[in-house]
């Protein structure tokens, strides 16, 4: 389990991913088209949460980088997988995997690091959702701006509590939507200049009523990644 507070902040907290060799993890080249599937069971109202969605991904579009995540429309996808179709939805029931989980996010690499794909998947079956901070609900917008970072290649920052790629959110939270200096550093290091960009889970785990708990899981399609800290 993950630490709710942390107070220091050095410079570089952030986290990217590597191959064995090295080579860092990412996009090779944009925009990467995504699409949604809003439709849900729960409290959220589809054509609210697309705009939602949206915004969690323009978060990332920061002047001087190359990242464009361009947004096609919306898509029937139900399921994670390398199908050609880069999708977001919301899964109401047979969340197949562990129920802390707020969000699955699955990225696809080649055998250089190169992504060639991902989904996310909202675990609406076993949480609550808000999109306007509600104290005792997950805010959408929040999560899924961290969930675009690890779409985009880049871990937790462990030691950064303000850091939309930090390990840790209570209900209600909403600074993530924004992005700290940070995770700006962390996108400048994969995607400014003349750069070339995994399938990376991301969990909750409880630890109190009133937080929950970000927990990192790294596994790729074709190949064993790994995660470095950059300091």
């Amino acid at each position: 389990m993950l630490a709710l507070m942390l107070l220091s902040q050095p410079v570089h907290a952030y986290e990217v991913m590597e191959k064995d060799s090295g080579a860092a993890m990412r996009w090779p080249s944009f925009p990467v088209n995504w699409a949604v599937n809003a439709n849900n069971e729960g409290s959220l109202d589809p054509n609210t949460a697309a705009v939602v969605v949206q915004r969690a991904a323009q978060a990332w579009e920061v002047d001087g980088t190359a990242v464009k995540l361009s947004y096609t429309g919306t898509t029937d996808a139900q399921t994670s997988g390398h199908d050609g179709q880069a999708a977001v939805y919301f899964v109401d029931q047979d969340w197949p995997w562990d129920e802390s989980l707020l969000a699955m996010t699955s990225s696809y690499s080649d055998a250089s690091g190169a992504f060639v794909g991902f989904d996310i998947a909202v675990n609406t079956q076993d949480h609550e959702w808000a999109l306007d901070g509600n104290a005792d609900r997950i805010d959408l917008q929040n999560t899924l701006t961290h969930e675009w970072g690890h779409v985009l290649g880049l871990g937790h920052s462990e030691n950064d509590a303000m850091a939309t790629m930090h390990a840790s959110a209570s209900p209600g939270e909403v600074h993530k939507r924004d992005l700290s200096q940070d995770d700006v550093d962390g996108l400048f290091h994969l995607y400014a200049g003349d750069s070339e960009i995994p399938k990376v889970g991301c969990q909750t785990v409880s630890t109190s009523p009133k937080a929950l708990a970000w927990l990192g899981v790294l596994a790729t399609i074709l190949l064993i990644n790994r995660r470095r800290a950059r300091s």
